[in-house]
Protein backbone atom coordinates (compact mmCIF):
# COMPACT_ATOMS: atom_id res chain seq x y z
CA UNK A 1 0.00 0.00 0.00
CA UNK A 2 3.23 2.39 0.68
CA UNK A 3 3.47 2.34 -3.57
CA UNK A 4 -0.51 3.12 -4.12
CA UNK A 5 -1.16 4.97 -1.02
CA UNK A 6 -4.60 6.70 -2.57
CA UNK A 7 -5.53 2.82 -3.05
CA UNK A 8 -8.89 1.59 -1.52
CA UNK A 9 -9.05 -2.34 -1.22
CA UNK A 10 -13.05 -3.09 -1.84
CA UNK A 11 -15.09 -6.34 -2.63
CA UNK A 12 -17.17 -7.37 -6.07
CA UNK A 13 -20.60 -8.49 -5.76
CA UNK A 14 -20.15 -11.02 -9.13
CA UNK A 15 -17.09 -12.39 -7.81
CA UNK A 16 -18.09 -13.17 -3.96
CA UNK A 17 -21.52 -14.70 -5.74
CA UNK A 18 -19.33 -16.45 -8.02
CA UNK A 19 -17.12 -18.03 -5.36
CA UNK A 20 -20.13 -19.42 -3.28
CA UNK A 21 -21.44 -20.50 -6.16
CA UNK A 22 -18.61 -22.69 -6.50
CA UNK A 23 -18.14 -24.00 -3.25
CA UNK A 24 -22.18 -24.49 -3.31
CA UNK A 25 -21.27 -27.16 -6.20
CA UNK A 26 -17.87 -28.20 -4.27
CA UNK A 27 -19.88 -29.82 -1.57
CA UNK A 28 -22.27 -31.44 -3.87
CA UNK A 29 -24.94 -28.88 -2.98
CA UNK A 30 -26.34 -28.35 -6.88
CA UNK A 31 -29.05 -30.52 -7.07
CA UNK A 32 -30.87 -28.93 -3.80
CA UNK A 33 -29.84 -25.57 -5.16
CA UNK A 34 -31.47 -25.60 -8.92
CA UNK A 35 -34.46 -27.94 -7.87
CA UNK A 36 -35.18 -26.62 -3.76
CA UNK A 37 -36.57 -23.24 -3.76
CA UNK A 38 -36.30 -22.96 0.03
CA UNK A 39 -32.34 -23.73 -0.49
CA UNK A 40 -31.42 -21.81 -2.83
CA UNK A 41 -33.46 -18.61 -1.40
CA UNK A 42 -31.53 -19.65 1.98
CA UNK A 43 -28.27 -19.80 -0.26
CA UNK A 44 -28.94 -16.39 -2.00
CA UNK A 45 -29.76 -14.84 1.46
CA UNK A 46 -25.89 -15.74 2.00
CA UNK A 47 -24.74 -14.29 -1.11
CA UNK A 48 -27.13 -10.96 -0.43
CA UNK A 49 -25.21 -10.41 3.00
CA UNK A 50 -22.43 -8.44 1.65
CA UNK A 51 -25.23 -5.53 0.33
CA UNK A 52 -26.11 -5.35 4.16
CA UNK A 53 -24.05 -2.35 6.19
CA UNK A 54 -21.27 -4.25 7.96
CA UNK A 55 -22.56 -3.68 11.26
CA UNK A 56 -25.41 -5.46 10.31
CA UNK A 57 -24.07 -8.99 9.25
CA UNK A 58 -23.27 -10.64 12.02
CA UNK A 59 -26.88 -10.57 13.28
CA UNK A 60 -27.73 -11.45 9.77
CA UNK A 61 -25.75 -14.29 9.68
CA UNK A 62 -26.80 -15.95 12.90
CA UNK A 63 -30.57 -15.51 11.87
CA UNK A 64 -30.09 -17.45 8.89
CA UNK A 65 -27.80 -20.03 10.25
CA UNK A 66 -30.35 -20.90 12.80
CA UNK A 67 -32.75 -22.07 9.62
CA UNK A 68 -30.52 -24.01 8.23
CA UNK A 69 -31.38 -27.49 6.87
CA UNK A 70 -28.60 -30.11 7.99
CA UNK A 71 -27.69 -30.45 3.97
CA UNK A 72 -26.81 -26.54 3.72
CA UNK A 73 -24.54 -27.15 7.16
CA UNK A 74 -21.40 -27.53 4.97
CA UNK A 75 -21.93 -24.60 3.15
CA UNK A 76 -22.77 -22.59 6.37
CA UNK A 77 -19.80 -23.94 8.54
CA UNK A 78 -17.53 -22.81 5.26
CA UNK A 79 -19.03 -19.50 5.23
CA UNK A 80 -18.48 -18.91 8.80
CA UNK A 81 -15.25 -20.36 9.14
CA UNK A 82 -13.96 -18.73 6.00
CA UNK A 83 -16.05 -15.03 5.48
CA UNK A 84 -16.84 -14.15 9.10
CA UNK A 85 -13.33 -15.19 10.90
CA UNK A 86 -10.91 -15.04 8.77
CA UNK A 87 -11.90 -12.53 5.84
CA UNK A 88 -12.46 -8.78 7.80
CA UNK A 89 -16.00 -7.20 6.49
CA UNK A 90 -14.76 -4.20 5.18
CA UNK A 91 -12.67 -6.26 2.74
CA UNK A 92 -15.59 -8.05 1.07
CA UNK A 93 -18.89 -5.69 2.11
CA UNK A 94 -20.28 -3.51 -0.91
CA UNK A 95 -23.03 -1.71 1.21
CA UNK A 96 -21.01 1.19 1.06
CA UNK A 97 -20.12 1.02 -2.55
CA UNK A 98 -21.61 2.80 -5.36
CA UNK A 99 -20.36 0.46 -7.71
CA UNK A 100 -20.44 -2.88 -6.33
CA UNK A 101 -18.31 -4.84 -9.32
CA UNK A 102 -14.59 -4.69 -9.52
CA UNK A 103 -15.00 -4.01 -13.84
CA UNK A 104 -15.96 -0.37 -13.89
CA UNK A 105 -16.11 -1.10 -17.84
CA UNK A 106 -19.09 -2.50 -17.67
CA UNK A 107 -20.98 -0.72 -14.81
CA UNK A 108 -24.00 1.98 -15.99
CA UNK A 109 -24.62 4.60 -13.66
Amino acid sequence: MDTFPNTQHSGCFFHYTQCLYRRIQALGLSTFYNNDEEMRSLCRHLMALLLLPVEDVQRAFETLSEEVPVELQPLFEYFEDWWMKKVPFHLWNVSNLKVKITNNVEYEA
